[in-house]
């Protein structure tokens, strides 16, 4: 990610002529209320139950710590919201981090400016569509001009986040005010930057605006990217959803039919059958052969068949490739440029990428591989975050501060450390969320705890996988407040004897609301509809309760 810092003075004394003691007295003061305020709300935001894992508790928490030091005034000079998340240190907003921040912040929507941080880059829309990916926060101006080259943008995924919204608060009123903001926002991406000759159905970006800075690749001016061509087919997939619940009709078909073109030109050229990955093209139709993270994202938006998808996948569950000790690094180990200890997109493990696969594996039904990456991910994060003793000389200590117990902006593939940055020597940042906070909250959530909100629907499905008790508390979404946990599965004789799922499953909580919850054990589904209330369910397989009991 872009880092232009400014330095930052650290004055370690205080010359106190007199009244030492009241200095004192209200330095400590000022201490204890600055501690406090750096506390994230935890009654008010989601809490999951794991108690055999309190280091994977810490970790979520700690992000909303971090979280809660990152909320900003807006002021007359720059125009932006009231108040808005900004995690950059150097005087601008990003798009780039602020969508993959509001990504696991939306957990925390009725506390967090999550939205209204969306909402300061829809203000600055230029007339013809363009919104930058940098504004200086001091007057809100575009940091930078665009050219022929380097058109300032970034992954174009905000329709993302505002799905992602909709099914979490089943709001839908933000629909008629960002559809026009974003329709023109992809037109423009669309006439600035397709590629050329051989490519010109294609998108192309810049190492910046991709946000993959040092990713192996070829000089790809106006060439055919894997990433941002991906990211567009799914802009054009969720305007055609928004438009279709606007009741634009004509719209709808459109985007649809825009999203068919792009992804059909995505496995038309970038896919490469002999060895079944998606490659950046250049101009004169030749692919650059190196496996990077950026191969998998057509995924998410379900360009592959199933059959090359699970082709696809086999590289990610290729001990060789990226199955390393910390999945999934950014570039496959058996590339030449691979670099073990991160060196950032080199072979660092980040978690906005990792978030992005995973979502892509819910796409093919692939719910089983999910739940493993997403708990390799978040274990790897808990275990450096609780055990890790940095070596401060590593560590930019002109820029932070000396953490000991942090949130990391990469991580290493092979080591339980953080991953290094571009100069090979560093750490990257540490109390970085922006880009790592996916794993400690959504994935946690979504993949580990299993759990799918629709608020739309008042609906809520639980893959549940997990033998030990897990569960939430506070989840909100919609009308709905819901706590719920399933109590630990212990191992029977009859289970390890047969190698059957013989445990009763036994589900306890309660709900402010009606709702229904899908329940997913193994390859068993089922619904139930809850009244407001206690939410109790015990399932007895049928073996267990048979063929297991003897009178001793």
């Amino acid at each position: 990610m872009e880092r232009r810092r400014d330095v930052k003075r650290i004055y370690t004394g205080t010359k106190i002529k007199k009244r030492t003691g009241f200095v004192v007295v209200i330095t400590i003061l000022f201490l204890i209320i600055n501690s406090c305020s750096n506390k994230a709300p935890r009654s008010r935001l989601p809490q999951p139950i794991l108690p055999d894992y309190p280091d994977v508790v810490k970790l979520y928490w700690k992000t909303w710590d971090i979280l809660n030091k990152h909320i900003v005034k807006g002021t007359r000079e720059n125009n932006f919201a009231k108040s808005y998340i900004n995690t950059e240190q150097e005087g601008l907003i990003h798009q780039w981090s602020t969508i993959s921040t509001s990504l696991f912040a939306i957990y925390g929507y009725d506390v967090f400016p999550v939205m209204e941080s969306i909402d300061n880059f829809y203000k600055k829309q230029q007339f013809d569509g363009f919104i930058s990916r940098l504004y200086l926060e001091t007057s809100g101006e575009s940091a930078y001009s665009t050219t022929t080259k380097e058109p300032m943008i970034n992954p174009p995924l905000f329709t993302w986040v505002e799905l992602k919204y909709f099914e979490i608060t089943g709001d839908s009123s933000r629909f008629s005010k960002i559809f026009p903001i974003l329709e023109r926002y992809f037109f423009w991406i669309d006439k600035h930057c397709r590629g050329k000759d051989k490519v010109s159905q294609l998108y192309f970006t810049t190492r910046f605006g991709s946000g993959m800075e040092n990713l192996p690749r070829d000089n790809l001016e106006f060439e055919g990217w894997v990433d941002i061509s991906a990211q567009m087919a799914l802009f054009a997939h969720d305007l055609s959803l928004i438009a279709e619940h606007l009741g634009k009709v004509s719209k709808s078909r459109y985007f649809l039919r825009r999203y068919n073109q792009i992804a059909k030109e995505v496995q038309s050229k970038l896919w490469d059958s002999d060895s079944s990955f998606y490659f950046d093209e250049t101009r004169g139709g030749r692919h650059f052969r190196v496996k990077t993270i950026a191969g998998f994202l057509p995924l998410m938006a379900e360009i592959p068949s199933r059959s090359d998808a699970l082709k696809l996948i086999a590289h990610l569950k290729d001990t060789t490739e990226f199955k390393r000790s910390h999945m999934f690094p950014s570039i496959a180990a058996d590339e030449q440029d691979y670099h073990a200890d991160g060196f950032y997109w080199r072979g660092g493990v980040w978690g906005i990428t990792n978030y992005m696969i995973v979502q892509g594996l819910h796409k093919y039904d692939e719910y089983g591989f999910a739940a493993e990456a997403a708990w390799n991910h978040v274990t790897n994060m808990a275990d450096i975050y609780s055990k890790f003793l940095p070596d401060s000389s590593l560590i930019d200590l002109e820029f932070h501060k000396y953490p000991i117990k942090t949130i990391w902006q990469l991580y290493s593939p092979e080591e339980k450390a953080p991953g290094t940055r571009w100069d090979t020597h560093n750490y990257g940042d540490p109390e970085c969320i922006a880009y790592s906070g996916h794993g400690p909250v959504s994935m946690l959530i979504e993949d580990i705890i299993g759990l799918e909100v629709n608020a739309p629907n008042d609906e809520l499905t639980w893959r549940s996988w997990m033998l030990n008790k897990h569960g939430i508390k506070n989840l909100k979404f919609g009308d709905n407040i819901i706590t719920v946990w399933c109590e630990k599965r212990d191992l029977t004789a009859s289970s390890a004897r047969t190698g059957k799922d013989l445990l009763p499953y036994i589900v306890h909580g309660e709900t402010n609301s009606s709702l229904k919850i899908n329940f997913i054990i193994g390859e068993e589904s089922f619904s139930v509809d809850f009244d407001k209330g206690p939410v109790e369910l015990a399932i007895m397989p049928e073996d267990f309760i048979l063929k297991d009991r003897t009178i001793d």
